[in-house]
């Protein structure tokens, strides 16, 4: 997985160097701080109609900064005029909310058989490239661009020191110390429209609408106590909508405040292995899988144009 990361950025900075080094253009440097607000979340199961089912959720509740770099060229270039490029890291990575763990039996009744919480911890570092268009003119006091990105989302959780309630037997049970392991990586092409009013008022707006018809999931779960690791790859589609308020503080430096939600939803499959116990050296394949997210993120920023 991570290997592939490098790869993906990589070719990035490949593809931006050229465009950016060829024109001076205008650029700027944006941070921002905030807090983020969600859950990403797998469920496996058996037949659609009635089989077994497992739903794990992990919260998203962790502070964070994101550093941008904006930069403006002088000649409109293969239809591109802007291009942006960001990263995102969170700043607390200890006690980032309850992860959730439930079993039915039998998937379309509401009665769990097996219920746990526990402890997450949460590594997440985000990557995003647009690229825009040149502003056209909507009305007289409105403009719009288009744009083309790729945004790259990764979670990397510890979970530790678990509560189970067992409903079949009314029997509830504590283990302290590290759990399971899980990272998702999500990849999300986009396609995008950025309106926005007049830049030139000292209180401006703009509203982002991202579509992604196409998103790939990759997750990895260790599941620590059981010996055995679970990997799953889905794919499905993306909305990104974000909304901001920039105040002007003069031509270069401008304060804003921003939100953000993301809404993913994938479907594929799972494969579980086991790699020690009673049961090593077996595996399962082809289990219906999903993996989803739904967040949302607040923050303020100052940018600086140069």
């Amino acid at each position: 997985m991570k290997k592939k990361n490098i790869i993906i950025l990589m070719l990035f900075f490949l593809f931006i160097s050229p465009l950016a080094s060829a024109q001076e253009g205008e650029g700027g440097i944006q941070f921002q701080f905030g807090k983020l607000n969600g859950e990403t979340d797998y469920t496996i199961h058996g037949e659609a109609d009635g089989g077994w089912k497992s739903e794990l959720i992990f919260p998203l509740d962790t502070k964070f900064i994101t550093t941008k770099y904006i930069h403006s060229l002088k000649t409109t270039t293969l239809g591109i005029k802007n291009i942006n490029l960001s990263v995102m890291k969170n700043l607390d990575q200890e006690n980032n909310g309850i992860m959730k763990d439930s079993d039915w039996i039998y998937s379309q009744s509401e009665n769990k058989i097996i219920y746990s919480e526990s402890t997450a911890d949460l590594d997440l570092w985000s990557g995003n490239l647009e690229l825009l268009s040149p502003s056209k003119d909507y009305n007289q006091n409105m403009s719009y661009h288009l744009k083309l990105g790729y945004k790259y989302n990764n979670y990397d959780y510890n979970v530790h020191d678990v509560v189970q309630y067992n409903y079949f037997n009314n029997t509830k049970s504590e283990r302290s110390g590290k759990v399971l392991a899980y990272e998702v990586q999500y990849h999300i092409p986009y396609l995008g429209v950025k309106v926005k009013n007049s830049t030139q008022q000292k209180l401006n707006w703009q509203i982002d609408l991202n579509l992604a018809p196409y998103v790939e999931a990759e997750d990895v779960d260790d599941h620590i106590l059981r010996y055995k690791e679970s990997t799953g790859e889905t794919d499905g589609s993306a909305i990104i909508i974000n909304s901001v308020l920039n105040y002007n503080i003069n031509s270069n430096l401008i304060f804003s405040l921003s939100g953000t939600y993301n809404k993913i939803d994938t479907e594929g499959y799972q494969e579980q292995y086991w790699y020690d116990g009673d049961y090593k050296g077996e595996k399962i394949k082809n289990i219906d899988h999903t993996i989803d997210l739904e967040s949302y993120k607040i923050a303020t920023s100052i940018k600086y144009l140069f």
